[in-house]
Protein backbone atom coordinates (compact mmCIF):
# COMPACT_ATOMS: atom_id res chain seq x y z
CA UNK A 1 0.00 0.00 0.00
CA UNK A 2 1.32 3.42 -0.89
CA UNK A 3 1.29 5.87 2.01
CA UNK A 4 1.83 9.61 1.72
CA UNK A 5 2.76 11.87 4.60
CA UNK A 6 3.57 11.06 8.19
CA UNK A 7 1.69 10.13 11.32
CA UNK A 8 2.27 12.47 14.26
CA UNK A 9 4.54 10.79 16.85
CA UNK A 10 2.22 11.96 19.63
CA UNK A 11 -0.72 10.00 18.17
CA UNK A 12 -0.66 6.76 20.19
CA UNK A 13 -3.42 4.19 20.65
CA UNK A 14 -5.58 1.75 18.72
CA UNK A 15 -8.57 2.06 16.40
CA UNK A 16 -10.82 -1.02 16.39
CA UNK A 17 -13.59 -1.87 13.92
CA UNK A 18 -15.85 -4.93 14.00
CA UNK A 19 -17.62 -6.12 10.88
CA UNK A 20 -19.07 -9.22 9.24
CA UNK A 21 -16.88 -11.48 7.10
CA UNK A 22 -18.39 -14.80 6.03
CA UNK A 23 -16.01 -17.74 6.19
CA UNK A 24 -18.39 -20.24 4.55
CA UNK A 25 -21.08 -20.09 1.87
CA UNK A 26 -24.50 -19.25 3.31
CA UNK A 27 -27.34 -21.67 3.85
CA UNK A 28 -29.73 -20.18 1.30
CA UNK A 29 -29.75 -16.44 0.70
CA UNK A 30 -26.93 -14.29 2.02
CA UNK A 31 -27.57 -11.16 4.11
CA UNK A 32 -24.68 -8.70 4.71
CA UNK A 33 -25.04 -9.12 8.50
CA UNK A 34 -24.59 -12.92 8.34
CA UNK A 35 -20.80 -13.02 8.33
CA UNK A 36 -18.58 -13.96 11.24
CA UNK A 37 -17.20 -11.17 13.39
CA UNK A 38 -13.81 -9.93 12.28
CA UNK A 39 -12.08 -7.21 14.25
CA UNK A 40 -9.75 -4.89 12.35
CA UNK A 41 -7.12 -3.00 14.35
CA UNK A 42 -4.88 -0.08 13.50
CA UNK A 43 -2.27 0.64 16.14
CA UNK A 44 -0.52 4.01 16.27
CA UNK A 45 2.74 4.33 18.22
CA UNK A 46 5.60 6.83 17.84
CA UNK A 47 4.74 7.67 14.22
CA UNK A 48 4.36 4.03 13.14
CA UNK A 49 1.11 2.34 12.10
CA UNK A 50 0.39 -1.39 12.28
CA UNK A 51 -2.69 -3.13 10.84
CA UNK A 52 -4.03 -6.50 11.98
CA UNK A 53 -7.31 -8.37 11.68
CA UNK A 54 -8.66 -11.51 13.27
CA UNK A 55 -11.91 -13.47 13.44
CA UNK A 56 -13.62 -13.39 16.85
CA UNK A 57 -13.29 -17.01 17.95
CA UNK A 58 -16.93 -17.65 18.84
CA UNK A 59 -18.31 -21.10 19.64
CA UNK A 60 -20.31 -20.86 16.39
CA UNK A 61 -17.28 -20.05 14.25
CA UNK A 62 -15.27 -22.88 15.79
CA UNK A 63 -18.15 -25.34 15.21
CA UNK A 64 -18.41 -24.30 11.55
CA UNK A 65 -14.63 -24.59 11.08
CA UNK A 66 -14.83 -28.12 12.50
CA UNK A 67 -17.77 -28.93 10.19
CA UNK A 68 -16.19 -27.23 7.18
CA UNK A 69 -19.47 -25.49 6.31
CA UNK A 70 -22.14 -23.10 7.58
CA UNK A 71 -24.39 -24.61 10.26
CA UNK A 72 -26.77 -21.70 10.88
CA UNK A 73 -29.14 -19.97 8.49
CA UNK A 74 -28.75 -16.24 8.19
CA UNK A 75 -31.15 -13.34 8.58
CA UNK A 76 -32.66 -13.80 5.09
CA UNK A 77 -33.76 -17.38 5.79
CA UNK A 78 -36.19 -18.92 8.29
CA UNK A 79 -34.46 -20.19 11.46
CA UNK A 80 -35.73 -23.70 10.69
CA UNK A 81 -33.08 -23.95 7.92
CA UNK A 82 -30.32 -23.96 10.56
CA UNK A 83 -28.63 -27.30 11.09
CA UNK A 84 -28.08 -26.67 14.82
CA UNK A 85 -29.78 -24.90 17.67
CA UNK A 86 -28.39 -21.47 18.36
CA UNK A 87 -29.06 -18.33 20.32
CA UNK A 88 -31.06 -15.14 20.16
CA UNK A 89 -34.72 -14.33 19.85
CA UNK A 90 -35.01 -16.57 16.81
CA UNK A 91 -33.54 -19.49 18.76
CA UNK A 92 -31.46 -20.91 15.92
CA UNK A 93 -29.05 -18.08 15.12
CA UNK A 94 -25.28 -18.18 15.35
CA UNK A 95 -23.64 -15.75 17.77
CA UNK A 96 -21.37 -14.07 15.22
CA UNK A 97 -20.07 -11.39 17.62
CA UNK A 98 -19.97 -9.06 14.64
CA UNK A 99 -21.78 -5.90 15.66
CA UNK A 100 -20.07 -3.95 18.37
CA UNK A 101 -16.67 -3.48 19.91
CA UNK A 102 -15.76 -1.23 22.83
CA UNK A 103 -12.65 -0.93 24.96
CA UNK A 104 -13.10 -0.82 28.73
CA UNK A 105 -10.41 -1.18 31.39
CA UNK A 106 -7.83 -2.18 28.78
CA UNK A 107 -9.88 -5.02 27.29
CA UNK A 108 -11.77 -4.99 23.98
CA UNK A 109 -15.33 -6.34 24.30
CA UNK A 110 -17.00 -7.75 21.17
CA UNK A 111 -20.71 -8.58 20.98
CA UNK A 112 -23.59 -9.45 18.65
CA UNK A 113 -26.45 -7.04 17.96
CA UNK A 114 -29.30 -9.13 19.30
CA UNK A 115 -27.86 -11.57 21.78
CA UNK A 116 -24.94 -13.81 22.45
CA UNK A 117 -21.88 -13.94 24.58
CA UNK A 118 -19.50 -11.10 25.36
CA UNK A 119 -16.02 -11.85 23.99
CA UNK A 120 -12.99 -10.25 25.62
CA UNK A 121 -10.05 -9.54 23.30
CA UNK A 122 -6.61 -8.05 23.80
CA UNK A 123 -6.96 -4.70 21.94
CA UNK A 124 -3.34 -4.82 20.71
CA UNK A 125 -3.09 -8.43 19.48
CA UNK A 126 -6.83 -9.25 19.04
CA UNK A 127 -6.20 -12.56 20.80
CA UNK A 128 -9.14 -13.96 22.75
CA UNK A 129 -8.83 -13.37 26.49
CA UNK A 130 -12.11 -14.97 27.62
CA UNK A 131 -15.84 -14.85 27.06
CA UNK A 132 -18.98 -14.76 29.17
CA UNK A 133 -21.94 -17.06 28.55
Amino acid sequence: MRVEGTVPRELNGVYLRNTENPLFESIGRYHPFDGDGMVHMMSFCDGEVEYRNRFVQTDGLRAEIDAGAALWAGLAEPPSRSLRDGKCARGRMKDASSTDIVVHAGVALSSFYQCGDLYRLDPHTLAAVSYTH
